[in-house]
């Protein structure tokens, strides 16, 4: 058997530990494919709208994403990561030709089908070129163009009503945070709720209470649908502004009539048509 196919046997053999952090022996974290480790020196947040946060210095291996000419990148070769990368690339202060060619493959996921808002975000915040800038107000000490930069961002969601003594919207910003944690290999301690009736924005701490309890509700979700238990809903005025009305169809369950009469009476009224 060639190295080559003994690597790939080794790498599909622990691909459950891809993209997840191993402190065990000071062991690395495996790259998924697509992606390689850095030397993470400068964190920059932003939120969802593309607005800088702040930024601080960081000492910390990142897992970014790559591709295939920007992983074996050398020498004067200038190929950009298409996120995460030297400062020297994410700001045009030092070298404009570098700059245009990160905004470039930046640009490519962008348009592309495997866009997000937060990729959208982030690029919003760097053709704005205020980089070097927003680093020198906060702080940030920088060594050189090699400095690496990772994003680290923040979590925004919209509601149409005021805020609610439950913690549902907040559970909502704590389960993006998470996800976004898992992307980004960082840890978000806030998030935003906007409320268009009171047009306020209200500060969401991810507490470890807020993880614990978002915890719960996934595992009792993960639960009702190990058993193909769909939990009966209790219709109210917030129904009718709902997304998921048309799925979850509250209406039926207003009626004290069961599903088989349900079904029985549509029935008859087919056959009389």
């Amino acid at each position: 058997m060639s190295l080559m196919m003994r690597c790939i046997e080794t790498y599909d053999a622990m691909e459950h530990l891809a993209g997840k952090c191993v402190n065990e022996d000071r062991k690395e974290t495996l790259a998924p494919i697509g992606h390689i480790l850095a030397n993470a020196t400068i964190e920059i947040t932003v939120d969802e709208e593309g607005n800088f946060v702040r930024a601080q210095n960081v000492e910390k291996k990142a897992v970014i994403p790559c591709t295939e000419e920007s992983a074996s990148r050398s020498g004067t070769k200038k190929t950009a990561h298409p996120l995460c990368d030297q400062l020297g690339y994410v700001s045009s202060f030092y070298n404009e030709e570098k700059h245009k060619v990160y905004i470039t493959e930046l640009r490519k996921w962008v348009e592309s089908k495997h866009s997000s808002k937060i990729i959208q975000a982030i690029y919003k915040y760097v053709t704005h070129n205020s980089i070097y800038e927003d680093l020198l107000s906060n702080g940030v000490k920088i060594k050189s163009e090699k400095d690496f930069v990772i994003w680290k961002p923040l979590p925004v969601e919209y509601k149409r009503g005021r805020s609610k003594i439950s913690n549902c919207d907040r559970l909502q910003v704590a389960a993006q945070a998470v996800c976004l944690e898992e992307m980004f290999s960082c840890v978000i301690d806030y998030g935003f709720i906007f409320y268009k009736e009171t047009r306020r924005r209200e500060k969401v701490e991810i507490t470890a209470e807020m993880r614990d309890e978002l915890t719960k509700a996934l595992e009792e979700m993960h639960s009702y649908y190990r058993r193909g238990y769909t939990p009966r809903v209790k219709p109210s005025k917030k129904c009718e502004k709902c997304s998921l009305s048309s799925e979850c169809m509250p209406s039926l369950l207003r009626s004290e009539e069961n599903v088989d009469a349900y079904i029985r009476r549509h029935m008859e009224e087919s056959e009389n048509a």
